[in-house]
This record gives structure tokens, sequence and C-alpha cells, in this order.
């Protein structure tokens, strides 16, 4: 099976260069997939819109979110952004209720 090389359209999602933040310092920086962030904005009702491509203000948007939501799940424990965006990711996975 052939590898495919990262293009430069791929460069330009918001999941590429947060990815390389997020590794390197998880208690801080967010992986960010645009559908499960902006799903994670929508049911918290946080007033965050997002450019299609990556900038520093979305980006930082993104933090004080996270930040935000770090805060009210303190009571469970969460250790750093990774628990934060395991969070998100289950918001935004969950059905939806009537």
């Amino acid at each position: 099976m052939k590898r495919r090389r990262a293009s430069l359209s791929d460069l330009r999602k918001w999941s590429y260069p947060s990815y390389f933040l997020f590794l390197s310092a998880p208690g801080t920086c967010m992986f960010m997939l645009r559908e499960r962030i902006d799903a994670g904005l929508d049911i918290a009702g946080y007033p965050l819109q997002l450019a299609t491509r990556p900038d520093r203000a979305g980006y930082a948007g993104v933090l004080a979110f996270s930040g935000w939501l770090l805060e009210l799940l303190r009571h469970l424990g969460p250790r750093d952004m990774i628990d934060v965006q395991s969070f998100i990711w289950y918001m935004a996975a969950a059905p939806t209720r009537a």
C-alpha cells in the first residue's frame, strides 16, 4: 500500500498545525478536528465562530473555550487538555435530544 503525502490543502486545515502543538504541550494546547470543535461549541452555547482556515485568533478562542471547559470539569479531575478534548469529542458524538 502506497502512503499518501500531505498536500498543501492538508496543511491549511485546523487539524494539521494544532496536532504538533498538542503533542508538544498537552497541558495547554488543543488538537482540533473542526467538526468536533464546532459541535462542542454549539452544544455548550459558547460564542465562537471559527474561520475556515486556521488563524491565531481562532486558535486563541478555542484555547479560551477549552480553558472554560477545564474549569467547569474541575470537579471531575481532568489532568490536562487531553481530558478536555476527550470530553469535547464525547459531547460531539453523543446523540442530540429532541
